[in-house]
């Protein structure tokens, strides 16, 4: 491997990910108070926003290995 490429979960960009799309999908299965309106909307906004972050991750100038 390379120097100039990181491990999956080294990248803080891929960890932020990953815990958006637990808590969105927990959310979705659990509701909350806070989502109460709209609870599968909302979390299935916050689960895409983690799909998001971890494929804008490959996109960075700094690659990554799984």
């Amino acid at each position: 491997m390379p120097a100039n490429v990181k491990k999956v979960w080294y990248s803080k960009t891929s960890i932020f990910g990953a815990l958006q799309l637990a808590a969105g999908t927990l959310a979705l299965f659990a509701g909350s108070d806070l989502i109460q309106q709209h609870p599968q909307a909302v979390a299935a906004i916050a689960a895409a926003s983690g799909v998001i972050t971890i494929g804008l991750r490959f996109i960075t100038s700094l690659p990554i290995e799984w």
